[in-house]
């Protein structure tokens, strides 16, 4: 197999999990990379956010207004400029953030339990060179 086939391949194979644990959660893709991305700690302007997921500062506040709803997050207005939101996770966002985290965290147990110590190093290393190379300029 090519290596641009295996690349394509593992894609797959995460969004597929990705997919699996979305669904279980409910969420949306939108939500989920919103919610999985979200800084734990602090309070966010929906610009920073939509800049960070790369979409629209539009799209954003449909997404925010979404996971508002559910109450995953609490939304302020700026006092200085009316148009800016600022976003902060509340008590039941940062356990369905802290949910995707432990899902992760044990897939990736998972593929570490399959390999060796060996292929591990391989695999680190080669992923490490390939994101290298995919992130240059051309």
């Amino acid at each position: 197999m090519r290596l641009i086939e295996q690349i394509i391949t593992l894609k797959h194979c995460c969004q597929n999990r990705e997919e699996e644990l979305r669904e279980n959660l409910g969420l949306t893709v939108s939500e989920y990379n919103c919610l999985a991305s979200f800084p734990s700690d602090k309070t966010v302007s929906g610009s920073e956010l939509a800049g960070h997921l790369h979409i629209s500062p539009s799209r954003m506040s449909r997404v925010a207004d979404a996971l508002a709803r559910r109450d995953f997050i609490n939304r302020t207005q700026s006092g200085s400029d009316r148009r800016v939101q600022h976003y902060e996770l509340t008590s039941s966002g940062l356990r369905l953030k802290n949910d995707i985290r432990k899902s992760l965290e044990e897939c990736e147990a998972g593929l570490i339990a399959r390999l060796s110590e060996s292929d591990l190093a391989d695999v680190e290393k080669g992923m490490s060179k390939l994101l290298e190379a995919m992130t240059l300029p051309d």
